[in-house]
C-alpha cells in the first residue's frame, strides 16, 4: 500500500489544482477534497471537485472513488488525540459528473476573459455569492464617495437603483427608499450633519452606578483541542471588564488564561466575582449574552449567577442604532465605525491587536510553548 499524498498537484490545459489528500491504488486513484464548513454546498462544492477530476483524468489518471469530507459539528471531543468522527465523508463521484462535461467550457470561459479588458459588471448581491469578491473595494471605489453600497441590508435594491442609474446615496430620491434606517443614513449623508437624539441620553441616565463594561473573547477550532468541545464552538477564553463606581471613577479588571488547559469556567467563575456588585453590565451587541448562555448550559452549578448577569445586561448598540447616525459611519453601526466619530482620539489602528481575529491569532501565539518569555509578555498586554 502506497501512503496517502497531500496536496498532490496536478496540471492539464493550463489549469493547476491540488488534491487535500490523493490515495494511490492499484486501480486509480481515491481523491479526498477536505472542506472546513460543517455541510455540503451544493452546487459549489460540487463544481470544485468537478474541475478537479477533469484536470486530474486530462494528466492521465484514473478516479476510482472522489469524496467531499466536511467536519461533523456535532462531534464532541472525548480527549487522547481521538478524532475518530470528526469529518464526515460523502462519495460525490455519481454527483459531479453533469459538472464534468461543462469544465472544459468554464475553462475557455475563463481564458477568454482573462485574455480581455476589465468586465463591465454592476455591483450587487453577486459580489457576496457565493463568496465575498476580493475585488469589491476595486468596483465600490467606481460607485463615487458615497456610494449606495454603504446603505445598510442593501440586498437586491442595489440592482435596482443602478438600473434607475442611482450610485451615490445623494442623488436617491427621498420618498425611494422604504426602509427607515436607509432613509436615515441617506439623510445623514446628503446633509453631512450627524442625528444624536437627546432621549439616548435620558436612557443611559437611567443606569444606576457602579457600572460594569465588558467585552469578551472567544476561540473556536475546526478541531477542538478541549475534552468535551465540539468543532467551531465559541469558546471564551478572556475579558476585560471597566467598572465605573461613579461618574469618571473608573478600575479596570481583566481575565486571560495562557495556561493552555480550557478556559472556560475560570472565565465564568472570574467574571462572576468580579461584576458582583449588581450594577448594570453595558455590552455592545448581542454576542456577550450568547456566550454568557453558552456557559449556563455547560455549567449548570453556576446558572443562576450567570442569570442574574444576564438579567442586568444593557445593550449600547440597541441604544446606538436606535438614536444616533453619522455620516463617516457609512451605514455601519459596528464599534470601529461608530467610535472615531464620538472619539477620534480612540483609533483601532494604534492597536496592536485590532480585532477579535488578531485576538485569537495572539492567544493561539501564547499556547504555543515555543514562545519565549518576552513575547508571552508581549502578547498578554
Amino acid at each position: 500500500d502506497c501512503p496517502p499524498l497531500f496536496e498532490a498537484t496536478f496540471e492539464h490545459e493550463g489549469v493547476l489544482i491540488q488534491a487535500d489528500i490523493l490515495i494511490p491504488g492499484k486501480e486509480g486513484v481515491e481523491i479526498i477534497e477536505v472542506k472546513s464548513s460543517t455541510k455540503i454546498k451544493k452546487p459549489t462544492y460540487l463544481q470544485d471537485c468537478a474541475v478537479q477530476h477533469w484536470v486530474i483524468t486530462g494528466a492521465g489518471y484514473h478516479i476510482k472513488r472522489m469524496e467531499l469530507a466536511h467536519v461533523n459539528n456535532q462531534f464532541v471531543y472525548e480527549g487522547n488525540d481521538n478524532y475518530d468522527g470528526l469529518l464526515k465523508h460523502v462519495d460525490v463521484l455519481e454527483e459531479i459528473s453533469p459538472y464534468i462535461s461543462q469544465v472544459s467550457g468554464w475553462v475557455e470561459q475563463f481564458k477568454t476573459m482573462l485574455e480581455n479588458e476589465e468586465p463591465e459588471k454592476p455591483v450587487g448581491p453577486h459580489c457576496n455569492k457565493p463568496y465575498s469578491c476580493s475585488f469589491k473595494d476595486h468596483c465600490y471605489a467606481a460607485l463615487g464617495e458615497w456610494p449606495i453600497t454603504d446603505l445598510p441590508n442593501l440586498r437586491e435594491l442595489a440592482f435596482q437603483l443602478q438600473e434607475e442609474g442611482l450610485t451615490d446615496i445623494r442623488n436617491i430620491p427621498e420618498n425611494r427608499l422604504q426602509n427607515t434606517q436607509q432613509n436615515r443614513v441617506r439623510r445623514v449623508i446628503s446633509n453631512q450633519v450627524p442625528e444624536l437624539d437627546p432621549q439616548a441620553s435620558v436612557e443611559l441616565s437611567k443606569l444606576r452606578y457602579p457600572r460594569n463594561y465588558i467585552d469578551f473573547e472567544t476561540i473556536s477550532f475546526a478541531m477542538p483541542i478541549w475534552e468535551g468541545t465540539r468543532p467551531f464552538e465559541q469558546l471564551p477564553f478572556q475579558w476585560s471588564c471597566h467598572i465605573e463606581a461613579s461618574p469618571g471613577n473608573i478600575d479596570h479588571f481583566e481575565f486571560l488564561d495562557t495556561s493552555g488547559n480550557p478556559p472556560m469556567k475560570n472565565f465564568t467563575e472570574k467574571l462572576i466575582a468580579a461584576i458582583d456588585n449588581g450594577g448594570p453590565v453595558l455590552v455592545y451587541s448581542g454576542f456577550e449574552e450568547r456566550i454568557l448562555s453558552k456557559m449556563v448550559n455547560r455549567y449548570p452549578h453556576l446558572s443562576e449567577k450567570i442569570e442574574g448577569i444576564k438579567a442586568r445586561l444593557f445593550d449600547l448598540l440597541s441604544l446606538t442604532q436606535k438614536y444616533y447616525c453619522h455620516p463617516e459611519m457609512r451605514g455601519s453601526w459596528s464599534i470601529k465605525s461608530v467610535l472615531p466619530t464620538v472619539a477620534s482620539e480612540l483609533d483601532y489602528g494604534n492597536l496592536e491587536v485590532q480585532s477579535g481575529q488578531a485576538a485569537q491569532q495572539k492567544f493561539l501565539e501564547l499556547l504555543t510553548p515555543k514562545i519565549n518569555d518576552i513575547d508571552l509578555e508581549k502578547g498578554r498586554t
